[in-house]
């Protein structure tokens, strides 16, 4: 409790020499206030203030999943994988025909078509095609996969 006079005392339990504070009925919980519980069936704990009369784990557990649905439906849906290179790119290069000087070898197609993206992006989209999470940076130490 602050310091500050304009603050109201917080009510003293009514059992002579106590100085708790009232719980519920005028008594502390030691005198015999009655708890409230939590309204989830089966919780046997106690509710906490400001949360909606349950425990504490309840409350929690209630509030992550709205946030997760909230943000989930907030979300637009992630763009679809891009096929991964050493699914397509990769196999057509090493079946190229280096006697046919005409056409250039499919890996070195497809670097020269993405040059202008980000700074590693070849392993952000091989991430996205693996079902990966995105990396936070692109320092971010390599999986076995990408030290091939």
């Amino acid at each position: 409790m602050s310091s500050d006079s304009s603050s109201t005392p917080r009510r003293q339990c009514r059992f002579p020499g106590c100085n708790r504070s009232v719980k519920s009925q005028g008594l502390c919980q030691r005198h015999g206030a009655k708890p409230k519980l939590c309204h989830r069936e089966g919780c046997e704990k106690q509710s906490k203030g400001g949360c909606d009369g349950l425990c504490r784990a309840h409350y929690k557990e209630g509030n992550e999943a709205a946030a997760h649905a909230a943000t989930a439906e907030s979300l637009p849906p992630p763009p679809p994988p891009p096929p991964s290179v050493y699914d397509s790119v990769l196999p057509m290069s090493y079946a190229h025909n280096n006697n046919n000087q005409s056409s250039t070898m499919p890996l070195v197609d497809y670097l020269r078509s993405n040059w202008k993206r980000e700074f590693g992006w070849h392993r952000v989209d091989e991430r996205r095609a693996r079902g990966l999470p995105s990396m936070a940076t692109a320092q971010q130490s390599f999986e076995g996969w990408e030290r091939q």
